[in-house]
C-alpha cells in the first residue's frame, strides 16, 4: 500500500524536472543552433570579436542561455 501524500509529492516531482528538461532543451537548441553560429567563425578570432562586438545582445542571451542551462541541469539532476 502506498501513501498518497508520497504519491503526490513524487508526481509534482515529476512534472517540474519534466518542465525542467523541456525548457533546458529549448535554450540548448537555440544557443547551439542560433547564437554560436551567429557569432563564432572558427578560425578566425579577429572576426568573431567584431561580431560579438556588432552584436552584443545576442552574445548577452546566449551567456543568459546557457547558464539557465547550467542552473537547470543542476537542478533537475
Amino acid at each position: 500500500m502506498t501513501n498518497r501524500i508520497t504519491d503526490i509529492s513524487q508526481r509534482k516531482a515529476a512534472i517540474v524536472a519534466g518542465f525542467g528538461l523541456l525548457i533546458m532543451t529549448i535554450f540548448a537548441i537555440f544557443t547551439e543552433y542560433f547564437v554560436r553560429p551567429s557569432l563564432i567563425v572558427p578560425g578566425d578570432a579577429t572576426e568573431t570579436a567584431t561580431n560579438i562586438m556588432a552584436d552584443e545582445l545576442l552574445f548577452r542571451t546566449g551567456i543568459c542561455s546557457y547558464l539557465i542551462i547550467i542552473i537547470l541541469d543542476v537542478v533537475v539532476a
